[in-house]
């Protein structure tokens, strides 16, 4: 569950991703960003059944990752 800080510097993130924006985010926000919401998910309670993967995350789905993060 994120805290009400993060959900606010998330909300933030989005607004300033928009275009035409007059201070994007940076890389260091967008990492932070990423972050977040990782730690948001490793706390939602997930099914055991389901094999884990060990496969570290390639530059193409961390692009993937910040590409949706920017569509939101």
């Amino acid at each position: 569950m994120l805290s009400p800080e993060q959900t606010s510097f998330l909300n933030d993130l989005r607004q300033r991703s928009l275009p035409g924006s007059t201070n994007p985010p940076t890389l260091d926000e967008m990492k932070q960003a990423i972050l977040y919401l990782r730690e948001g998910r490793k706390s939602v309670p997930q099914d055991s059944s389901k094999p884990k993967s060990k496969a570290k995350p390639t530059s193409e789905a961390i692009g993937s990752l910040l590409s949706d993060f920017m569509n939101e």
